[in-house]
């Protein structure tokens, strides 16, 4: 408003200036009273002692982890079998998306999915070995 620009809305093409301005100061209001409402709420819950955000902490990132894990076990034998070729992890990406393998997010393979596989199995030795069907539905 302070630009001398006139302004039309769509939406209300008879608005003047001064309802324009009405209009805006309610919806700062707005804005500021679910700011303070959430506020006190957020405040009580802390009082009462709940955890916020304990879901994500405590239940997705340990199943995310769990999953991960799990993705870059079934891919071990299609990683070591390409690293024996010794390609880079680019060529080993680009394999993987001509064999139409499909990583656990996402549609292709990157260099860095690659790395971040071979990292992971690095820091779990102990997974055991591949189930015959992924193998299979693998290869």
């Amino acid at each position: 408003m302070d630009a001398g620009i006139e302004f039309v809305a769509v939406d209300n093409p008879h608005a003047n200036k001064l309802m324009i301005h009405i209009l805006a100061a309610v919806a700062q209001n707005e804005r500021e009273m679910i700011a303070a409402r959430t506020k006190a709420a957020l405040a009580a819950a802390k009082v009462r002692g709940v955890k916020l955000g304990a879901y994500g902490s405590q239940t997705l990132a340990p199943a995310n982890r769990s999953a991960a894990l799990k993705a870059a076990h079934d891919l071990a034998p299609i990683l070591s079998d390409l690293e024996a070729r010794g390609p880079s992890a680019r060529a080993m990406a680009q394999e993987l998306n001509a064999r139409r393998i499909p990583p656990v997010r996402g549609k292709v393979w990157y260099a860095t999915t690659i790395l971040r596989v071979r990292q992971r199995l690095r820091a779990s030795p102990g997974l055991g070995t591949p189930t015959q069907a992924t193998r299979t539905q693998l290869t």
